[in-house]
């Protein structure tokens, strides 16, 4: 299927519920867009408006291609696996991640965590007692603030986070925000030659520093 509303004088709310490659082009002005299955990596560009495009299912390791394009665009996305691929997903201002009960979720590959780091305000949702957001947890990927300022805010997750930050993240322009109800959020820095400021962080438990050489 497939749909392009270029022409289209009023925002679109499109609602998908197929399961094969689902291919849309948004209009310039504040689109909707739900896509209801996501077993398939669908296409979709949302257009210039304020748009927000909302993956209702699990998107699990599907590689989805979703650009935001211009305006100030959210991405509302399930997260169901620790090898979430964002490599496609691009100019998001807004992420909306939600993190089921009992499940461990996230990025453990720098090759597809562009889409994460591009965004500026990151919201972890859901979760229970059991449930992780991860970002590393001993793989290579890694918090790098290429947004410029970013917030990562899991004030509404009821789980832990678990994130790395690379060297020269760890700066005035990132806020960290642990979980509402878990007691086990862990932040991981390796820290970069001089100061080391970040902007904010509250609700962590556990941080670890390191250094990025052995003669730092």
């Amino acid at each position: 299927f497939s749909a392009d509303a270029t022409g289209t004088n009023a925002g679109v709310t499109f609602n998908l519920d197929g399961t094969a490659k689902q291919t849309i082009t948004g209009s310039a002005n504040a689109d909707t867009i739900n896509i209801n299955k996501t077993g398939a990596a669908h296409d979709v560009d949302a257009g210039s408006g304020d748009d927000t495009v909302d993956l209702k299912a699990a998107v699990g390791t599907t590689a989805i291609d979703v650009d935001g394009n211009a305006g100030t665009d959210t991405l509302k996305a399930i997260l169901n696996n620790t090898a979430t691929d964002f490599t496609a997903v691009s100019t998001f201002e807004n992420l909306e991640l939600t993190v089921g009960a009992g499940v461990s979720a996230g990025f453990d590959d720098s090759s597809e965590d562009g889409g994460l780091n591009a965004a500026s305000n990151i919201k972890i949702l859901g979760g229970d007692a059991d449930s992780t957001f991860i970002v590393g947890g001993g793989s290579n990927a890694v918090i790098d603030d290429a947004g410029s300022a970013q917030t990562i805010d899991a004030t509404g997750f009821s789980g832990d986070i678990d994130v790395d930050v690379a060297s020269g993240a760890f700066d005035s322009d990132l806020t960290i925000l642990g979980g509402a109800g878990g007691q086990g959020d862990k932040v991981h820095v390796t820290l970069a030659p001089g100061p080391n400021d970040v902007a904010k962080m509250e609700g962590i438990e556990t941080l670890t520093l390191a250094n990025a050489s052995a003669n730092s």
